[in-house]
């Protein structure tokens, strides 16, 4: 997949759900609509350093970091789109269903990029 990345050795399988709009269900709530699961392999790491906690303040106890190849991910994931980090997205009513993380963030910078997921409490 990439080659001569320092960070491949911790990389995970973690399955992205871009998020496509949304509907308004039966009771009139408003609901997300996903695209199928995608699995991609990444770096991430619990969002625990002190310039995660200046940003998001407590909120980055239940957020995990992703840093992820510019040139491979670029576009790819947005803001919004559900992560299966511990899950997986197998017998779902609809997709989307089983993620346990949201996209908070997607930071592009020169030869990275730095997404932060947050945890979804249900």
């Amino acid at each position: 997949m990439i080659t001569g990345n320092i960070f491949k050795r911790w990389y995970k399988p973690i399955y992205i759900a871009t998020k496509t709009g949304s509907m308004i269900d039966d009771d009139y709530n408003e609901t997300s609509v996903y695209d199928k699961p995608v699995l991609y392999k990444m770096n991430i790491q619990p969002a625990n350093a002190s310039s995660d906690l200046e940003a998001f303040g407590e909120t980055s106890f239940s957020m995990m970091r992703a840093i992820v190849p510019y040139e491979f991910f670029k576009g790819k994931i947005k803001e919004f789109d559900v992560a299966y980090v511990y899950t997986k997205p197998e017998g779902e009513a609809m997709n989307g269903d089983n993620a346990d993380y949201r996209v908070k963030s997607v930071a592009e910078q020169n030869l990275v990029i730095v997404i932060y997921l947050e945890k979804i409490t249900k």
